[in-house]
């Protein structure tokens, strides 16, 4: 296997992604998992999607704690603003460092995730746009 080769990380960089229901155990899972790479002698850095960064964890209770639904496409750009806050301020420096990232993922994101692939599309402009079921089958 060539590892991280071409990538421009370090060999030992990995990226790892805790997922299940709410309530599973992926936070103890991940925490568990972490200690038991640190006393391997592995360096690892533990996040969470959504909320791994202040501006995350802001975004986090927004999502869950609105006073009315949020429209789906809101909810979409809101999770993937946490996710790129997330990448730059935790997940690329630990990977660039040869860490291994350990990240509790929300089921919220693999529900907006969802939705939001069959809801609507971010086209050239950067603007979002519903497709209608005729669309979506030919995009």
């Amino acid at each position: 296997m060539s590892g991280n080769a071409g990538s421009g990380l370090p060999r030992s960089a990995l990226f790892l992604t805790v997922e299940g229901v709410e309530g599973g155990g992926k936070s103890t899972l991940a925490q568990r998992l972490g200690t038991r790479l640190r006393g391997e002698g592995r360096r690892v850095t533990l996040t969470s999607e959504p909320g791994g960064t202040a501006a995350g964890k802001v975004i986090r209770q927004l999502l869950l704690h609105t006073d009315g639904p949020l429209a789906p496409e809101t909810e979409l750009a809101l999770f993937f603003a946490a996710r790129a806050q997330n990448i730059a301020e935790v997940i690329r420096p630990a990977l660039l460092r040869g860490e291994v990232v350990i990240s509790d993922a929300s089921p919220i994101r693999r529900s907006l995730t969802r939705a939001g692939a069959g809801v609507c599309r971010w086209n050239r402009s950067w603007r979002w746009t519903r497709r209608s079921p005729q669309a979506s089958a030919r995009t």
